[in-house]
């Protein structure tokens, strides 16, 4: 909301950044209190856990603290843990959450890669493979020197992460000379 002068007033701007926390604590609560039949609940029922709403709450206070400046960028985060932590298939990351194995600023430290259900992750390394297997031009011809004419080596194409040679520098008996009648 904005006050006559067309610009945020601390105070709405404050408000509406505390409600948008309290949605963003509640959702994430909704997804930790999913109770998926994994297959280890019965040794996860036994072990100390944290409540939904402590867990929410501590998740919601770290991802505050490294985003909370930045709302698009908090926003993005909360979808994408909300996304994860619901899915069916993700009971493992949950039980993690609750039991206390995985912190809140490890999670919140995560990429989507890596808070994807082992199947989903799975799947994706599949069909990055496909596809780089489907653009792959088996047949076409391959440069056999590609860097000729830049004083490359074709030891420098075989090994990509190697650091470009040092210039060559040209000393003659000439140039010797005349930088020696300059001086």
């Amino acid at each position: 909301t904005t006050c006559i002068h067309h610009h945020m007033c601390p105070a709405t701007s404050a408000s509406n950044a505390n409600a948008l926390r309290a949605r963003v604590v509640k959702l994430l609560e909704e997804c930790l209190g999913v109770v998926a039949a994994g297959p280890d609940q019965a040794a996860a029922a036994s072990s100390p856990r944290l409540t939904a709403s402590a867990a929410a709450q501590g998740i919601e206070e770290e991802m505050f603290r490294q985003f909370g400046q930045a709302l698009e960028a908090y926003r993005q985060k909360a979808r994408m843990l909300r996304s994860n932590l619901a899915h069916p298939q993700n009971h493992e990351l949950r039980e993690q959450v609750l039991v206390g194995s995985l912190s809140a600023k490890e999670l919140c430290g995560l990429d989507s890669r890596s808070l994807a259900p082992p199947q989903v992750r799975q799947q994706r390394l599949e069909d990055e493979q496909a596809a780089l297997r489907e653009a792959w031009d088996r047949e076409g011809p391959l440069p056999l020197r590609p860097f000729e004419g830049l004083d490359s080596t074709c030891s420098s194409y075989r090994n990509a992460c190697a650091p470009p040679p040092p210039p060559k520098r040209r000393h003659t008996v000439e140039a010797d000379r005349e930088s020696a009648d300059v001086a």
